[in-house]
């Protein structure tokens, strides 16, 4: 087929259209994308967190979503990767400057969600670097490179 689309198959589903409303316009559909968002996240990388606290549900629940499913995952594994609970508090969702009350801010920087990453982690191995290094798949040295560059106690 020489990586083409077949004509005949195109014009057979051609005139099927899903139209799919933004998330916005589908906000009963939050509770279930982020259980199944969790689940995923949850299955890739074995960091147990199970849910969403009531006041961070009531958080994603206001806000309009224009970046719609993609930005509510993205949030979430942000979230759940820098929360140090089993669950998503309002905390840990990122913060946005000037956006209104209760808005789902912008994600934080990268050096910013590393810096948090690893202080979780020295934290979950109670600043045992060896472990800590271990856990985050980098050499001792990289990871003290690290601590040193983010100043992180």
């Amino acid at each position: 087929m020489n990586g083409r689309f077949r004509e005949d198959l195109f014009f057979r589903i051609a005139p099927l259209v899903i139209k799919v409303p933004p998330l916005r316009d589908r906000k009963e559909d939050i509770p279930l994308l982020y259980r199944v968002i969790l689940d995923k996240f949850v299955h890739r990388t074995g960091k147990k967190v199970y849910g969403i606290s009531r006041p961070a549900q009531s958080i994603l629940m206001s806000y309009d979503w224009p970046g719609n499913v993609r930005e509510l995952e993205n949030i979430l594994e942000q979230a759940a990767m820098l929360t140090t609970e089993t669950f998503i508090r309002s905390e840990d969702l990122p913060k946005r400057p000037n956006a209104p009350r209760g808005e789902v801010p912008l994600p934080m920087s990268l050096a910013d969600v590393e810096k948090k990453h690893i202080g979780t982690v020295l934290l979950q191995f109670a600043g045992n670097r060896t472990k800590a290094s271990e856990a985050l798949g980098i050499s001792r040295r990289a990871l003290i490179r690290k601590i040193e560059k983010f100043g992180i106690r």
